[in-house]
């Protein structure tokens, strides 16, 4: 099971690829969550 797993680094490149898109549907929850999205990229 383990070895299916992302990288933290993958998962935050995957969340910077995805939030434009998410954030033209829900711009209100990334703008509160960029902090903690941001905070180790």
């Amino acid at each position: 099971m383990l070895r299916d797993w992302q990288s933290h680094m993958d998962y935050q490149q995957y969340l910077l690829s995805t939030l434009p898109e998410f954030f033209n549907v829900k711009g209100d929850r990334v703008l509160r969550l960029e902090g903690s999205i941001s905070k180790n990229a």
